[in-house]
């Protein structure tokens, strides 16, 4: 559950032209004359810099129409201009902000400076405080005319309502800076704009924690690896992951094959979504550009199979590409009109979120329901999963560990053992963030400690993902699946592979035809830029192994488990009676 708190003020603004004759600008000019700010100079110096403006007038005569001036390194630069600015407040408070001063040069984007005087109440008139002058400046200035008075003869406010004011005021202050910060300077936008929304939202579990229905449902809803809406795309850098959660815009098609490449995002089912969604995105701003259907069907096909490129072990993004292929086709003949071929196009795109999720969640039942009636010999269960198989592989819920967030729901799971997943660390960086962020019961392991665990503590299964799966039922998956599929079979724990079938690929016969990826030798030989192995050591470094068939228990669908020797005679028949392209 999160806490967020909403503080909502009602506001009025007035042009604040000094010349205006307007109504409004006569009662704002006439509210400074009373408050004894009207025309008037004032300055403050920082550690840096000295900061001149005027109300309604200018601070140097000789500089025409500037309204602040900052004066550092003898140099004189301009804040806003008088003629550009705006005034937003109420009786309590006034935001005066000032636009379109001198241009920044090789810095701060290039933009033009522009400056903001947040008007507050205080009993020092003209005390100006600097609050930021990086690229973005903000003053704040005490003004007793903001603070309410009342005669003593005819009220006095007691200690809990000025304790009030004072908490009303300062949330204000808060909420109205931090907007303003939020947005000029980090270009937020939506619920990032509110100041230090990391820190709300874990007051909002801490309290949740007293409710473990409550807090498992909003943390499931908040670990998203991808957030979109149409002409939008953000993901979830997963390199910065634990230390940082920030959220990247993906913009280009080609920012998306670098993020996919370089692991900024990663897991099969994520990384077609991401990859579709960009071309979602990209078609949507130069929708204009085109001319013709065909161009579209010719640019989406294209870079649909440039994006397969950026790491095409992962069948995910095949089976996307070419179901959108497959629809585009006869979509051309049907809509001739250009306008509504791009709409029905992106509105087929976008079904792709909505249906891996509900995919996982069919995974995630059907798995734990699967898990549980197999294994009859224990109440509760405690299982060993290997890398990231969870809600920031996918869109949400996650494959392996939706079934183990399943089993918990439903207070089957004692605990769950998962590796650290080397060399990227999948499992030590982005499966115990889900799993502390749920709560999870979890304990951790080194990828060379799997075989005594297995032989020295109660492991009921072996729960994993799968990148690809071929018709003969062998998979590949992230390095270092094979070894725990054979330390099952030898220690008789059942091996479970958890899969949505847009991962089944039937054109392959077996894994010995999958190609496997090769990563830099740098993942294995440095952290964080620092160096781990001796330098000029040699390395071998595949992203993916292959499980023979024979090794896995079943495998594990949004539409029932399998045997995998009977996999591709099932695929095919529910192909058969399967009617959308997107079920």
């Amino acid at each position: 559950m999160h806490v967020i708190l909403l503080l909502i003020i009602c506001l009025t603004s007035v042009n604040a032209d000094c010349s205006s004759e307007s109504d409004k600008s006569k009662f704002v000019r006439e509210k400074m004359k009373t408050w004894g700010i009207y025309n008037q100079i004032y300055s403050v110096t920082s550690r840096t810099a000295t900061y001149r403006f005027g109300i309604c007038s200018l601070p140097n005569n000789s500089i025409s129409n500037a309204a602040i001036l900052q004066e550092e390194n003898n140099e004189s630069h301009i804040l806003g201009q008088l003629d550009q600015s705006d005034l937003t407040g109420t009786d309590k408070w006034m935001l005066l902000t000032y636009e379109n001063g001198t241009r920044y040069v090789n810095t701060c984007g290039n933009k033009t400076r522009s400056a903001a005087i947040i008007f507050i109440c205080g009993q020092k008139l003209g005390d100006i405080t600097v609050v930021e002058e990086n690229c973005n400046y903000v003053f704040e200035f005490q003004l007793p005319g903001l603070c309410s008075t009342v005669p003593q003869a005819t009220k006095k406010l007691s200690g809990s309502v000025i304790f009030f004011i004072i908490l009303l005021c300062l949330a204000s202050a808060y909420l109205i800076g931090g907007f303003f910060y939020m947005r000029v300077k980090h270009g937020a936008r939506g619920i990032d704009q509110i100041p230090n929304l990391d820190f709300w939202q874990r007051i909002g579990n801490f309290i949740g924690e007293k409710c473990d229905h409550c807090r498992c449902f909003a943390t499931i809803m908040d670990v998203q690896a991808i957030r979109y809406q149409r002409g939008s795309l953000l993901i979830l850098d997963q390199l910065r992951l634990p230390d940082e959660t920030v959220y990247v815009p993906i913009n280009t098609i080609d920012d998306a094959w670098k993020a996919i490449h370089t692991m900024a995002i990663r897991g099969a089912s994520a990384i077609a979504v991401c990859g579709v969604l960009s071309v979602a995105v990209e078609l949507y701003h130069s929708r204009t550009k085109f001319d013709s259907i065909p161009s579209i069907l010719q640019f989406v096909t294209d870079q649909l199979n440039y994006l397969i490129t950026a790491r095409p072990t992962a069948f995910n993004m095949t089976e996307a590409a070419k179901m959108i292929i497959d629809y585009l086709i006869p979509l051309s003949n049907k809509q001739q009109n250009l306008t509504l071929y791009i709409n029905e196009l992106l509105d087929f795109m976008e079904q792709l979120l909505q249906r891996d999720l509900d995919h996982n969640r069919s995974i995630g039942q059907l798995g734990a329901e699967m898990i549980h009636q197999q294994i009859t010999t224990k109440k509760k269960l405690t299982i060993l999963t290997h890398a990231n198989t969870g809600s920031l592989a996918t869109v949400g819920f996650g494959t392996a560990l939706g079934i183990i967030r399943q089993l918990n729901t439903n207070n089957l799971l004692q605990l769950v053992y998962f590796t650290e997943t080397r060399p990227c660390n999948q499992g030590s960086r982005l499966t115990a963030y889900e799993l502390v962020h749920d709560r999870i019961p979890h304990t951790m392991i080194c990828d060379s400690m799997a075989g005594l665990l297995m032989r020295t503590q109660p492991v009921h299964a072996v729960l994993v993902g799968a990148e690809r799966i071929t018709a003969n039922g062998d998979i590949a998956n992230i390095i270092g699946t094979y070894q725990l599929a054979i330390l099952a079979k030898q220690h008789d724990i059942p091996f479970y592979v958890a899969a949505a079938t847009t991962s089944i690929d039937l054109t392959t016969r077996t894994g010995s035809q999958i190609i496997i990826e090769q990563r830099p030798s740098s993942e294995m030989t440095s952290l964080k830029g620092m160096n781990i192995a001796a330098e000029g050591v040699q390395v071998w470094n595949p992203a993916f192994d292959i499980t023979p068939a024979q090794l896995i228990s079943s495998i594990i669908t949004e539409h029932g488990v399998f045997k995998p020797d009977e996999l591709e005679e099932k695929l095919l028949t529910l192909q058969r009676t399967v009617k959308s392209p997107i079920s």
